[in-house]
């Protein structure tokens, strides 16, 4: 993560697919220090038509830059509920941060919202996925989901202890990939156009 002083420059990454389609992604900075930098490039970016826009959240269990007394019970490894809530509550504003961009030139034929750090929370899949589809989050798609799709993945990047400490671990390895192969098939279809068949 970048040093709040420094100049962000979002960085254009390329993924090319099995069937050889090339999809360039535009990724953002998520730090709550970068909001001038996340707002100008959205401003860009929303000039011209885009294919879709695919949304990183975590349900509030953000480790990046966090002081230990401020995540964790004193003396314990579990994370405080304050914490988790008020990291909910920065994504629903950055999710306002962009929606209230989209327009008629720019409007996306789907929105994606991947919800990492599944080894954290999976035991309750359930709950994460009602809150980003129908519950707080969910919600704030109410308006767009009416003309652009909208498409929640629950998903894990990586296994690892948050916060540096011992976790229990509730998902294999073989759940995570089949998590990551389950958003990779569905996103191609819908590149491709054929979100029916998802």
């Amino acid at each position: 993560m970048l040093e709040d002083n420094r100049t962000y420059v979002p960085e254009n990454k390329y993924y090319i697919f099995e069937n050889g389609r090339k999809i360039q992604f535009v990724d953002l900075p998520g730090h709550v220090t970068h909001v001038a930098a996340r707002q100008k490039y959205i401003d860009e970016i929303t000039k011209n038509k885009i294919k879709g826009i695919i949304n990183v959240v975590n349900y509030g269990y953000n480790d990046a830059e966090v002081n230990e007394a401020d995540v964790f019970k004193a003396g314990e490894n579990e994370i405080k509920n304050a914490y988790l809530r008020d990291n909910r509550k920065n994504e629903l504003a950055q999710l306002n941060e962009w929606l209230g961009r989209i327009h008629a030139g720019s409007k996306p034929k789907w929105l994606i919202t991947i919800v990492n750090k599944a080894d954290i929370w999976y035991d309750k899949k359930d709950e994460v996925a009602d809150y980003y589809e129908n519950g707080e989050y969910g919600n704030a798609f109410v308006e767009i989901k009416r003309v652009v799709p909208h498409y929640t993945f629950l998903y894990c990047s990586v296994i690892n202890p948050f916060g540096g400490r011992p976790m229990t671990i509730i998902m294999s390895e073989r759940t995570k990939n089949e998590l990551q192969k389950n958003f990779k098939e569905s996103l191609l279809r819908l590149i491709s156009g054929d979100a029916g068949r998802q």
